[in-house]
């Protein structure tokens, strides 16, 4: 902790090392400072704030020029400081921090109190904790004395401790869920006299929770767990620390009252109610009250009574019971209520009186039962009961004997009566006769129309509905129909007839309606010896039929009674053809088709060819024929072509039949001839390879041309060479005529070198010659 004019960087604690010997209890360093750090003739402080030390300086160099040195030697002195004189609560530790220096750096603790020291008595840096003595002896003395081998310092302050807060919250206290205000009796003294409650519950204080006696109001989370903690804490205690004290609140249940079910209904004719009321938690006892003027048996006081209405509370329609807890200790009485409904007696009603008819199986029963049930049975009769004689609206089959005498008694009586007695009814069932239902109707083909008429008889009463099926899932309620069926077929045509009085009858008759047939057919166009036969090939159809007649209209050719007949038709155009057919039945169906028959095929040609001699001759025929799907070209020279307009090249002079043979839509044949001459056909290639052209664009003689070579020699080379020898034109294959020109640029008059190679087969060998060009001038 050296410092050399309050620099401590200079005299670094890090540079010194032990005393030998000591322990380390001394410590030796030497520091050597410049001019800078100590200037000549200055004064200069070394102080250290934690220590004594000794101190001997050399002035000059460290290594030589010394001029002189002395040693300083100092007494040492211990110093011991305990902190300054306070005042503590008896419940707050007091720090201290004592120092001790000068020679002895440790100490030790003592007081004259009644605590404790909390790190021991020789840490300097500690804590005294009051005793509650302390505030009786108060103050007290807390005396820091150095150790070491110095004579023994010490240093003493003094310590006024007051009070600390004492807090009760009182005894725990026990209340019931209905009645769960506690009333609070805390206490605060000693180092307070104030405090604040606080709860681990949710309930509320009053009129607040400052007030040591006030009221604690519990939540109804508090009730249900059954218990709550208050602490009641000290305030304005100054220094002191806050001091709390819990009391418990232990929370019992109510009584539980259950007189019953809400409401309860007993019939007005048996009014007496049986009561099973129950009372449990904290009480087991209770009391019957009532809103009436009834009595209880054997007394209101017994849970399982019986209570035994007024005439009053019967008129009135209903009377309020309560049951109420008693011997409800700390608690609230507990009420629950039970309500008595008078209800009527069953109310039945077996029906008006039926009127049955003899053809039908079974009545149907149509008894109403109401009031506090809605059940009954049936009885009477020799006959059965269908489903069950519990159903109010049961299906009832009378034997023979009892349709034989015409009329039935049956009784309806209510059951599931509860406390009412039972009810009953009386219904009659007379039988009469039925209707007999019956119709008429005619068969007819689809799209036609089925008339139905009504031939029923009315039996007992009169007719008064009639109810057509048509068995196609359409209905009528007219007593005559006419209807159109969509679909071919037979049909169960049903007709429900019913009285005035309720009684029905029902016939069915299958009625056919027959199919249409479909007619239709196709045909195949012929030509025979050049005339036109047409084939018809029947493809009418009917589905549950047969057809057994086909007429055919030729449109003005004719006509026939023939299922595929075949007819001649004469000339071309549209022929409107009709046909119809007949089934088994007499159904009858059309159809028309339009049939266009075209015109014969007339064979015609012309040709061209171009003049010039040629190693072969080009001609190019030209078709004019009329109506012609297929041509056959014979060229008289033993070839042939089935192209439309064909190309052929003669290599013989000569006279040639040349013929086209057509062919129409129906195989109908014409034919065409013509009869060409030729003499334009050379046989040396040497007559064919012109020696000159003058290329000056009046269409004449401007190209230098070899037909020959692509219609015989397709790979034949052409090369022609100026008079210097240096070739202008080359041509291999597919020639072109050449037009006088090199490179684009015309070339001069004058005589040019050919050399024809023709490539072919027999190797003929190359043509050679002189080719002259030659252009007008003017």
């Amino acid at each position: 902790m050296f410092e050399l004019n309050g620099n401590p960087a200079l005299i670094n604690p890090m540079s010194f090392d032990n005393v030998p010997g000591t322990g380390g209890a001394f410590k030796v360093g030497v520091f050597y400072f410049n001019t800078t750090d100590v200037p000549v003739n200055s004064y200069n402080l070394v102080t250290n704030t934690g220590d004594i030390f000794g101190l001997g300086i050399l002035s000059g160099s460290h290594t030589l020029g010394s001029s002189y040195a002395y040693f300083s030697e100092f007494n040492s002195f211990p110093f011991v400081e305990a902190g300054i004189d306070d005042t503590t609560c008896a419940n707050i530790p007091l720090v201290l921090n004592g120092i001790v220096g000068g020679g002895s750096v440790t100490g030790t603790w003592s007081s004259t109190g009644f605590g404790t020291f909390q790190n021991g008595l020789t840490s300097l840096t500690n804590q005294y904790i009051p005793s509650p003595l302390d505030t009786i002896i108060s103050p007290i003395s807390i005396i820091l004395s150095s150790t070491g081998p110095c004579p023994v310092k010490r240093d003493t302050i003094f310590i006024e401790v007051t009070p600390a807060p004492i807090v009760n919250a009182s005894v725990d206290q026990i209340v019931c869920a209905n009645n769960s205000v506690v009333q609070l009796n805390g206490n605060v003294f000693g180092g307070s006299t104030t405090g604040i409650w606080t709860t681990l519950g949710s309930g509320t204080f009053s009129p607040n929770n400052t007030t040591l006696n006030a009221s604690y109001i519990p939540s109804a989370a508090d009730l249900s767990s059954g218990s709550v903690k208050l602490v009641l804490a000290s305030t304005n205690e100054g220094s002191c620390l806050t001091v709390t004290d819990t009391m418990m609140i232990t929370i019992t249940v109510a009584a539980v009252v259950d007189a019953g079910p809400t409401s309860v209904s007993v019939c007005s004719n048996n009014p007496h109610v049986n009561l099973t009321g129950t009372v449990t938690g904290s009480s087991s006892t209770g009391k019957w009250i009532t809103t009436g003027n009834g009595v209880f048996s054997p007394n209101n006081l017994t849970l399982a009574c019986v209570y035994q209405p007024s005439v009053t509370d019967i008129q009135n329609g209903s009377v309020k019971l309560y049951l109420e807890s008693t011997a409800n200790g700390t608690c609230i009485a507990v009420r629950d209520s039970i309500t008595i409904l008078f209800t009527a007696p069953p109310v039945v009603d077996a029906g008006e009186a039926i009127i049955a008819c003899t053809n039908v199986p079974y009545i149907n029963l149509a008894g109403l039962i109401s009031g506090p049930t809605n059940t009954g049975i049936w009885s009477g009769g020799a006959g059965v009961y269908q489903s069950s004689n519990t159903q109010l609206n049961a299906l009832y089959s009378p034997s023979p004997s009892e349709i034989a005498n015409g009329n039935l008694f049956l009784t309806l009586t209510s059951t599931n009566n509860g406390t009412c007695n039972a009810v009953n009814d009386i219904v009659q069932v007379i039988f009469v006769a039925p209707p007999f239902a019956n119709f008429n109707y005619n068969e007819v083909c689809l799209e036609n129309t089925t008339v139905f008429t009504d031939f029923s008889l009315p039996g007992y009463g009169s007719i008064s509905g009639w109810q057509w099926d048509f068995g196609n899932g359409t209905t009528s309620s007219n007593q005559n129909e006419s209807f159109n069926y969509a679909i071919p077929g037979d049909y169960d045509v049903s007709l429900i007839v019913t009285t005035n009085v309720g009684c029905s009858d029902t016939t069915t008759q299958t009625v056919s309606v027959y199919p249409l047939p479909v007619a239709n057919f196709d045909y195949s166009i012929n030509c025979n010896t050049n005339q036109i036969l047409v084939d018809f090939n029947d493809l009418s159809t009917v589905n549950g039929d047969v057809i057994t007649s086909w007429f055919y209209d030729f449109g003005g050719q004719g006509a026939i009674s023939a299922q595929n007949p075949t007819q001649l038709f004469v000339g071309s155009g549209n022929f409107v053809i009709t046909q119809i057919v007949t089934t088994s039945n007499g159904c009858v169906d059309t159809t028309i088709q339009v049939m266009n028959i075209t015109p014969r095929p007339d064979a015609g040609f012309f040709y061209n060819t171009s003049n010039g001699l040629n190693i072969g001759a080009i001609f190019n025929f030209v078709d004019t024929s009329y109506h012609a799907n297929s041509y056959v070209w014979t060229f008289g020279d033993g070839n042939s072509s089935l192209n439309m307009n064909p190309t052929h090249t003669y290599f013989e002079n000569g006279n040639y039949i040349v013929t086209l043979f057509i062919t129409g839509d129906y195989g109908c044949v014409d034919s065409a001839q013509a009869l060409i001459s030729i003499n334009t056909i050379v046989s040396e290639i040497v007559q064919l390879i012109p020696n000159a052209i003058s290329p000056n664009g009046d269409g004449k003689n401007d190209q230098w041309e070899l037909d020959f070579l692509n219609l015989l020699y397709p790979n034949a080379r052409v090369e022609i060479y100026n008079r210097w020898g240096q070739q202008i034109f080359f041509s291999e294959g597919q020639y072109s005529p050449w037009d006088g020109t090199h490179h684009g640029e015309s070339v001069p008059d004058g005589t040019y070198y050919y050399i024809i190679t023709l490539n072919d087969a027999a190797n003929t060998p190359p043509f050679k010659g002189a080719l002259l060009v030659l252009r007008n001038r003017k």
